[in-house]
């Protein structure tokens, strides 16, 4: 039998090598010029074309464009498959000591909650698969009118196909910040006799907008925070964790964040710091998607000088102590926080430059925050991640973690009265997400494992 053909995948002919060859050993006249006679040569056969042949050209230009299109989305969408596949079956244990820049660990099924595809058999809502049965509608104790649609011309500017519809929809809340005061709805009370004024009643409502991200958006902060406790304990990032906790409190504008604390059962050694911790600039051609986490989510202020009226200025300096010391080396500090490295210009140390009162400002290393790269890079935001080794570090998170929400006081009273249920009712301070997240009976604090108080007494001592 003759021997078996080899495929000629992967392989050239002479002439395909020989045009090669001839191409390298030009010079760059001798590049530009055959380039000059391709583009003359192209003219004059379109100029000799008649108008039929040069639509047939068109179209079968067109049509090999979206072959190359459909070929490479579908390599694109392949390649994504088998990352997912081998990051749903690789095993993440202690994987924020081995970080691999090549790996989007954002597509880890742990990390993606998913689409809204649960449908409630009572009310017919969609929900992700790791909410509660009964968050809608408490298994169809909650019922609520269907909502009546809105009058004309609302209706069809909300709702049309035409180009004004378009146009309002592409600019209604620049047409809801002109008309916000003309259009909100009061009941007025009606006095007898002379009225100067009128007085009303009532609240404005705004509503709270879709539970599912939009496209090219990122999830809400409840689904994140799941995601990340999973993460980081299921799958063991950092290791096997013995107990965790983790506390949720609301700025005053309503962003909610989240103190969270992670005690493992193999502890870091302090050559381990720089594997899991880093607080430098990335390599943009290296790792560019985590370069630009860090370099939108994870730079403070700046402040300072060239920004006196940031929110962190105390007294004319920073409360956060930024700019940190720029130091070649990890150096475990004296209050439980490690100094970490972090690398000046001078030293290979990264820069980006950001604008600050439309003013160029090149940040360097001393203005990042510590961050984890797996976890920036798996959920894109803002997380801060600190190493504590010590008791005083811990002693303080603890009850950093466990103190409330911030509130003040002030009043004129006298000096015997101390209602501490009055002060606190003052001194409350509940925003809209706040009373939203309280109201469905969202998690505000949780632990593993449950600490509980147990009554131990003498026997027959109760």
């Amino acid at each position: 039998m003759p021997r078996p053909r080899r495929s000629n995948l992967s392989r050239q002919s002479r002439d395909a090598r020989r045009i090669r060859n001839t191409a390298n050993e030009r010079t760059e006249e001798e590049q530009e010029i055959a380039r000059e006679q391709r583009r003359d040569s192209m003219a004059r056969l379109r100029a000799s074309q008649s108008r039929e042949q040069s639509e047939a050209a068109r179209e079968t230009a067109r049509l090999a464009m979206q072959n190359r299109r459909a070929n490479n989305r579908g390599q694109q969408i392949d390649n994504l498959r088998r990352r997912t596949r081998y990051l749903s079956s690789a095993d993440l244990n202690r994987a924020a000591f081995q970080y691999d820049c090549s790996n989007d660990y954002s597509l880890h099924p742990s990390v993606c909650i998913g689409q809204m595809d649960v449908v409630c058999e009572y009310c017919g809502a969609l929900k992700f698969s790791g909410e509660t049965p009964g968050l809608c509608c408490l298994n169809g104790k909650v019922k609520l009118p269907l909502l009546t649609p809105p009058p004309e011309p609302l209706y069809s500017l909300l709702c049309g196909e035409t180009q004004e519809s378009r146009h309002f929809l592409a600019n209604t809340q620049k047409y809801n910040g002109c008309f916000q005061m003309t259009s909100f709805r009061a009941d007025i009370i009606e006095e007898r006799g002379f009225n100067p004024t009128f007085k009303i009643q009532g609240q404005i409502h705004h509503r709270i907008g879709s539970l599912l991200p939009f496209e090219d958006t990122q999830n809400k902060f409840l689904q994140k925070i799941r995601s990340l406790m999973n993460f980081i304990v299921k799958q063991r990032v950092f290791g096997d964790t013995r107990c965790w906790m983790y506390s949720i409190e609301w700025q005053k504008r309503g962003l909610p964040h989240a103190h969270i604390l992670i005690w493992l059962v193999e502890r870091i050694q302090p050559d381990q710091i720089d594997d899991i911790i880093c607080a430098e600039i990335p390599d943009y051609e290296v790792d560019p998607d985590l370069h630009d986490v860090v370099t939108t989510n994870m730079i403070h202020g700046p402040c300072g000088a060239i920004n006196p009226r940031s929110p962190c200025m105390v007294d004319g300096k920073c409360s956060k102590r930024y700019p940190r010391k720029l130091t070649a080396e990890t150096v475990t500090g004296n209050d439980g926080y490690p100094l970490y490295r972090r690398r000046s210009p001078d030293d290979n140390g990264r820069t980006v430059t950001t604008k600050v009162k439309r003013m160029d400002f090149v940040v360097d290393n001393s203005w990042i925050v510590p961050y984890s790269p797996l976890i920036s890079k798996s959920f894109k935001t803002h997380c801060n991640v600190e190493y504590c080794n010590s008791v005083k570090s811990i002693k303080y998170i603890c009850k950093y973690v466990t103190k409330g929400s911030d509130m003040a006081v002030f009043g004129l009273q006298s000096s015997n009265t101390n209602d501490e249920i009055s002060r606190y009712q003052v001194g409350r301070y509940v925003n809209c997400n706040e009373a939203i997240w309280r109201i469905f009976a969202f998690p505000i604090h949780e632990r593993h494992p449950t600490v509980t108080h147990l009554a131990v007494h003498l026997e027959n001592g109760q």
